[in-house]
């Protein structure tokens, strides 16, 4: 299965931009870049990394820029060395450690899986050959679990070199073409029968090159995003251009050329595995840019419109104003649109405040949203302060808690300043942006309402306050996760990055769960309207939303969160016409 297809119009022509589903990080690579920025975030002495952590040069600038440098001078001594995902040979790790270097070691755990292969069959005498590149850093690491007894050769015509060989066993660079190496194994065959052949390649680097193979049949043009100097990323390329002559490969949207695209219908889009999401997305806005000179006036006005709803934060508004209808309903509380409209408001204002807050992390997450609120930077921050103000006088009009709203406001002016005032302690506490953002959406989404009518009874504003609460996490994580590389990028403490991926998944699927729950359980009890059983549909969209991430059909982080956005803006619309339909009851302002 392909990742997902975009539309557009490239010369006059319909095509279809198909975007590898294992386009980008690798999982060793991602493991090495985390380690990298957590070392340099928590360590008080210098971090360095051995040799590019990673081969992109685009993401070497972004850590020098952290103050996490390439270790050059052996003479330096004190620091925490990281190791990269290629791994070193013992002796450069031994040598390391009694330099005085804290040693983080970032090796793959699928490269380390070879290393012992190799180091376990030469302890036994047996002759190991390695099918790879002999300066690759990763061959070298592999070399040298070998006592360097190990043969290192990169094609069949090397093999005439092998002469008497002690009961040989071929392993491989884990970023090799499969094809290559069972040639070369089946080459190595004929002057030993007994061979005995692993095939270390790792399963990202053939799920890639299988699906490179694909859409290089089924493409007019592929590009192959990455940086000349990753093994992984050539080797993407080698492949499709033996397939598909039209195959280009780029280091960023900037070298691509509109005159490729004449004729083209179909475009493929792949990326190395030292790729980050950040350069992807740049290459497809380009790849945007060019199909949209002869796109219908009416495509490219609906684009901009949900982009412009989604950069400046109205749909995140948008979709509490939908949960606020849901809580009404919920509640059975009186029936008025000023409510949610207020609170929209206020929010709208806190979300672009924190629009500019984060924009460092925009700008690798997304970096359309970046050079949205670059270029109608005072458009949106002037519409973010009007609605501040209306929505704080509105509050103060149909709530008598006006100083919450004031409050709230102060608390994102506060923090907008935190670097300045001293705050940055409290404000880098690990998940404080996480846990922070989900209590003031749960506070305004339900809760709040309680106040207004000093409801009584217990029950009910327990459910509403722990299903207000279990949304709020739940989104606030699903968000952590979308955000997870520019986080990790500036050295943000998200949730998500302080818990890893196996426990966020966790901890996502109970709060899905105990929302579920919550909604079955009290809609059966009477504590909540009937609507609560039709939300169920809703939950089931955030999962989705969620799972088409995880599972790779929607690879593009903001995408999918504007996917999640909607679905609380689809609960709202669903309570609406529920109790409008079902329950025959009147709104009014």
């Amino acid at each position: 299965m392909n990742g997902p297809t975009l539309n557009g119009n490239l010369s006059g022509g319909i095509v279809k931009i198909r975007l590898a589903r294992y386009a980008g990080f690798c999982m060793g690579v991602k493991r090495a870049l985390e380690l990298v920025l957590k070392e340099a975030g928590t360590s008080k002495m210098p971090t360095f990394t051995y040799g590019p952590i990673i081969h992109n040069n685009q993401v070497l600038e972004v850590l020098k820029k952290r103050g996490i440098k390439v270790l050059k001078e052996r003479g330096v001594k004190g620091g925490s060395v990281v190791i990269r995902a290629h791994g070193v040979p013992p002796k450069t790790k031994e040598d390391l450690l009694n330099k005085g270097y804290k040693v983080v070691d970032g090796t793959c755990p699928r490269v380390l899986g070879v290393q012992a292969l190799a180091r376990r069959y030469s302890a036994k005498g047996r002759d190991v050959v390695i099918v790879g590149e002999k300066d690759h850093p990763e061959v070298i690491g592999i070399v040298g679990h070998t006592n360097n007894k190990a043969m290192v050769i990169n094609s069949e015509e090397e093999v005439e070199g092998l002469i008497g060989l002690n009961n040989p066993v071929v392993i491989a660079q884990t970023t090799q073409d499969r094809d290559r190496f069972w040639k070369i194994v089946q080459r190595l065959r004929n002057s030993y029968p007994e061979l005995e052949a692993h095939e270390t390649i790792c399963n990202a680097t053939k799920l890639r090159q299988d699906e490179i193979k694909r859409l290089s049949f089924q493409s007019d043009l592929v590009l192959v995003i990455g940086d000349r100097n990753s093994g992984n990323t050539r080797r993407l390329f080698e492949i499709s251009k033996k397939i598909n002559p039209n195959t280009f490969m780029v280091e960023t949207e900037k070298e691509i050329k509109a005159e490729w695209f004449r004729g083209v219908k179909v475009v493929a889009v792949s990326a190395g595995a030292s790729t980050p999401n950040w350069m992807i997305m740049r290459v497809l806005r380009r790849l945007e840019e060019i199909s949209g000179k002869s796109e219908s006036l009416a495509s490219r006005t609906l684009r901009g419109v949900v982009r412009a709803l989604f950069c400046t934060g109205l749909l995140p508004s948008m979709g509490l104003f939908g949960m606020v209808i849901t809580s009404v309903v919920l509640m059975d509380l009186a029936r008025h649109l000023r409510y949610p409209t207020a609170i929209g408001l206020l929010y709208y204002a806190m979300v672009v405040m924190a629009r500019f807050m984060d924009k460092d992390s925009h700008s690798y997450n997304d970096p359309y949203i970046s050079s949205f609120l670059e270029r109608y930077k005072g458009v949106v921050i002037a519409t973010g302060w009007i609605s501040g103000i209306l929505g704080t006088f509105l509050t103060g009009v149909v709530f008598p808690l006006s100083h919450l709203g004031i409050a709230l406001l102060l608390l994102v002016v506060v923090a907008s300043y935190k670097f300045r005032k001293g705050f940055s302690k409290i404000f880098d506490f690990p998940g404080i942006r996480s846990i922070g953002e989900a209590v003031i959406w749960t506070i305004l989404s339900g809760p709040f309402l309680l106040f207004l009518y000093e409801k009584n009874e217990t029950l009910p504003i327990v459910s509403i306050t722990l299903f207000c609460l279990n949304l709020g996490l739940l989104r606030s994580l699903i968000l952590d996760v979308l955000h997870l590389q520019g986080d990790l990028i500036i050295g943000q403490k998200s949730l998500s990055v302080k818990l890893g991926d196996k426990r966020v998944n966790r901890y996502i699927l109970y709060l899905l769960i105990s929302c579920l729950l919550i909604l079955v359980i009290a809609g059966a009890l009477g504590l909540f309207s009937t609507v609560s059983f039709a939300l169920t549909f809703a939950l089931v969209g955030i999962f989705l939303c969620y799972i088409s991430y995880t599972k790779r059909w929607v690879m593009i982080p903001s995408r999918v969160e504007i996917l999640l956005e909607s679905m609380f803006l689809f609960m709202g619309y669903i309570s609406y016409i529920w109790d409008r339909l079902i329950s025959n009851n009147s709104w009014s302002w």
